[in-house]
């Protein structure tokens, strides 16, 4: 939420001082309403992944919208649908599934960033990120993770299309990038 915040401050500062924030038709200027709804969508979608909440994760999407993802360079899923991509959620193959914890239990974090926004007009718009995953070792209840080693694995991007529909922005696709394109 801090984060949010100091967006909200951030953002009409740099466009009153002239600096836009990602690329635009020449016919519309995206709002902060705009930018907060995409990022909104962005961050459910890692949030629900990491904590095994396919329902969260799917909630950025469009009823139609498409999930693909390409690992060294073939298609591996490709999943249509906001039910169909809550209801593929699965545990990640390195970590069991939670069993009576919180679900962060399952040991995995998405990070996030370099995002690349551009607006074709005032309902549709692409995004460019790159992702990172950082995996923790499963302890039982009450072992100290001090002297655990974390990993950091699995990097990325991502390539989205997002649609603006009853004001809110939302993936039509999500395409997930494995390693490098």
């Amino acid at each position: 939420m801090a984060i949010l915040r100091v967006c909200a401050f951030i953002f009409p500062v740099l466009v009153l001082a002239g600096a836009v924030p990602c690329f635009a038709a020449p016919s519309y200027t995206p709002t902060m309403a705009d930018m907060l709804s995409i990022q909104s969508a962005i961050h459910a979608y890692a949030t629900g992944l990491d904590k095994l909440d396919g329902g969260l994760e799917a909630s950025g999407f469009a009823e139609d919208g498409v999930l693909s993802i390409i690992d060294n360079g073939q298609e591996v899923a490709h999943i249509v649908g906001r039910t169909a991509i809550a209801a593929g959620r699965k545990a990640p193959t390195n970590a069991p599934p939670p069993a009576g914890g919180p679900p962060s239990e399952a040991g995995i974090w998405h990070f996030y960033g370099n995002d690349y926004f551009e607006f074709q007009g005032p309902s549709h718009a692409t995004h460019y990120g790159y992702w990172l995953d950082v995996t923790q070792p499963v302890l039982p209840a009450g072992q100290s993770s001090v002297g655990k080693r974390s990993t950091v694995g699995l990097p990325g991007h991502y390539e989205d299309v997002f649609v603006k529909i009853d004001g809110a922005w939302l993936f039509q696709q999500r395409t997930i990038y494995v390693g490098v394109k």
